[in-house]
């Protein structure tokens, strides 16, 4: 593992509703990371996140957690691992990504005026049929 990465957290939210699964995407402003992208809430880890946490997995849960609620208004609680993403070594900026699982709790989401441009519940199958037709761009 290159321990040079800088490490991120990314929560998929989840719900269950009469229509199915769907899952929270929110679209990011057209600069910086992802511009004009749909995403889930992540980012980057900082040192409070790293605070009494033994293994990069547990710092990057809590990285997710705290960036969910920053960009979304909501706090996820037990968060299950997903999978990890190292971007190959030409991607412009590498961040070292854990993915984590977490029901939504009943919260009203609230987007972070800064970094978050539109928020959106989407079934996941709508989601891909969308940025195949070239209406969402997924990352």
């Amino acid at each position: 593992m290159d321990e040079t990465l800088l490490v991120g957290g990314t929560t998929v939210l989840l719900r269950s509703t009469g229509a199915g699964l769907q899952t929270l995407l929110m679209r990011r402003p057209e600069r910086g990371s992802f511009a004009g992208a749909w995403v889930f809430p992540g980012g980057v880890t900082e040192e409070t996140d790293a605070e009494g946490a033994v293994t990069e997995v547990q710092t990057a849960e809590r990285a997710a957690a705290r960036e969910c609620e920053e960009e979304v208004g909501v706090r996820p609680e037990h968060l299950t691992a997903l999978s990890c993403w190292v971007p190959p070594v030409e991607a412009p900026k590498r961040v070292r990504t854990w993915f984590f699982l977490a029901q939504a709790p009943d919260a009203v989401v609230h987007a972070a005026p800064d970094e978050v441009v539109d928020v959106q519940w989407i079934a996941p199958a709508d989601a891909l049929r969308r940025h195949a037709d070239g209406d969402m761009v997924l990352y």
